[in-house]
């Protein structure tokens, strides 16, 4: 039980932080892994694709970070 409290206190500190990163990327992207590979955390949450689609910015729902392109 404690540790899972822990992580979820880790968990919830990474996810504070990410909420206003922005991250700037080329407009021909339609499609973004989240975390991308040259993240630091790379490993902080599943991998998962973010399609655009007509949006100018796409919102991961594991960290919060914001694509934008």
């Amino acid at each position: 039980m404690i540790i899972i409290r822990i992580g979820l206190l880790i968990y919830n500190m990474e996810l504070e932080k990410n909420q206003n990163q922005v991250i700037k990327v080329d407009k021909k992207i339609e499609t973004i892994s989240c975390p991308y590979i040259n993240d630091s955390s790379w490993d902080s949450h599943p991998k998962i694709y973010l399609n655009f689609g007509k949006n100018s910015s796409v919102k991961c729902p594991y960290c919060g970070k914001t694509y934008q392109k």
